[in-house]
């Protein structure tokens, strides 16, 4: 007679009962995965792309997962040796960019309120940072003053010259967020209308965010698109650990208001801020490069005072924070 073994599970009572107890637990956990609409993630790149969808949930400014992401894959450390010499400080304020009334401006400034009063081993943001040489606003500071801070350029092409550089800096590849949430955005780069595959700097300057809604601001130049991530500025200031920030230098055509609405004052104390800003006719809604009070007054309801204004295609301000120690100081030359 032939002899048929039956399986260990059906001859002892007590792993009979562990079986059904492990294969129940799994088909639990596979209906809960499956009625919760929680996906199955069988691979690095599916977690990735569920990882990069929670990041536009939207999450809130201070969710830990948005601070991760930032610091891990968009925050990079300064690379040092600084590439920055002498040369090139003379080179910026006397090339090119005197030409441009707007970096005299602020180069001005910078000297009477930072350079002649020796002030050293101070911290900026500078939002706009193009290749971390063009137009700077702190790239003397910290060459010559010992300054270190943290670089904003959501350009991909701006960002790889401005590692490249060296700048004694951390910087961000990443946009400021005109919202209290991450999210990406349309980033419109220029270039000249003759040469579309021209990368020239002065052109790459005027790159700007598409907003939602009807955007009716003209340029000169060959746009093309891409998109970026944006990430709140209280996201940026807590994944950089940052509370005290000496110059914040806001140069991001057009979106300046908008980000500073979210910009956490209750935590976060700027002594001098430097902002490009353009306000809209009150009667065509058209942008104009007209001096605006309002703006004036958002800041002094903030207690801040202008220290000066420059009207140019994109008018500047200077607002300084009335109990710094830089409140006393006065412009050589005014138009505030």
């Amino acid at each position: 007679m032939i002899s048929i073994r039956r399986p260990n599970f059906f001859r002892k009572p007590e792993r009979c009962r562990k079986f059904w107890s492990y294969l129940l637990t799994a088909l639990a956990s596979a209906a809960f995965i499956v009625f919760a609409g929680l996906p199955v993630l069988d691979s690095a790149a599916q977690q990735e792309v569920v990882l990069q969808n929670r990041l536009l949930g939207p999450l809130d400014a201070d969710d830990p997962f948005v601070l991760k992401e930032i610091r891990q894959k968009y925050l990079f450390d300064a690379p040092g040796p600084s590439l920055i010499s002498n040369d090139i400080i003379i080179e910026m304020t006397t090339g090119y960019e005197m030409k441009s009334f707007s970096f005299q401006f602020y180069d001005r400034v910078v000297n009477e309120l930072f350079i002649s009063n020796n002030i050293t081993g101070e911290y900026f943001i500078e939002a706009g940072a193009l290749d971390g040489v063009y137009a700077s606003n702190t790239l003397k500071l910290e060459f010559l003053q010992q300054w270190t801070g943290l670089l904003v350029e959501p350009d991909p092409d701006m960002f790889e010259l401005l590692l490249n550089t060296k700048r004694n800096s951390q910087a961000i590849r990443a946009c400021i967020s005109p919202h209290s949430y991450p999210y990406k955005a349309l980033l419109r780069t220029l270039s000249p209308e003759k040469s579309p595959h021209d990368s020239a700097i002065s052109y790459k300057s005027m790159t700007s965010l598409v907003f939602e809604e009807s955007d009716d601001r003209t340029f000169n130049g060959f746009p093309t698109y891409r998109e970026v991530i944006c990430f709140p500025i209280r996201s940026i200031l807590l994944a950089a650990q940052v509370s005290h920030v000496t110059l914040f230098s806001l140069d991001i055509e057009d979106a300046e208001w908008k980000i500073l609405e979210t910009f956490p004052f209750e935590s976060v104390k700027v002594d001098v801020w430097f902002v490009e800003h353009r306000t809209r006719d009150d009667v065509t809604g058209a942008l104009t490069t007209a001096y605006d009070p309002e703006f004036v007054k958002w800041f002094a309801a903030r207690n801040y005072s202008l220290y000066d204004f420059h009207l140019s295609n994109v008018p500047d301000y200077v607002f300084i924070y009335n109990n710094s120690r830089f409140r006393n100081i006065r412009p050589k030359t005014t138009q505030a």
